[in-house]
């Protein structure tokens, strides 16, 4: 555990290092930029929140070839309206099975939509 705050130039580069009550950076009203040839975040708390981006308005992701997202369980919710759209092949699947929740049409038997929407209550409580 540091007891001071260091802010270190050496061979290796410029070093910051936070004695554990964290690191505030505030660009006020203007734009932060890193630009770097790769950039790394690594979370290490113990807590459920690990890494949180919010913007109060739009979030874009932009890359030249891939956006990967990995977890043992991924959710992608809309509170509104959600489109999924490809120039190409929009490949979906399921190694256990897919499952399709349409309660607006009831193209879907209840039984399985009932199992469908437990799971969803589980996994985004905050959308029912």
């Amino acid at each position: 555990q540091l007891k001071d705050n260091i802010i270190s130039n050496s061979k290796d580069g410029l070093g910051i290092y936070s004695n554990g009550k964290g690191i505030h950076i505030d660009a006020g009203n203007g734009e932060l930029t890193i630009t770097a040839r790769s950039i790394v975040i690594n979370a290490t708390g113990a807590d459920e929140a690990g890494i949180t981006i919010r913007s109060s308005q739009h979030i874009n992701l932009d890359a030249s070839d891939n956006i990967k997202i990995e977890g043992s369980n991924v959710a992608v919710a809309a509170r509104n309206k959600m489109l999924v759209a490809s120039k190409g092949l929009l490949n979906i699947r399921g190694i256990g099975g897919v499952l399709i929740s349409e309660p607006k049409q009831k193209l879907i038997p209840t039984s399985i939509s009932d199992v469908i929407e437990t799971a969803f209550k589980f996994i985004l409580p905050e959308y029912f």
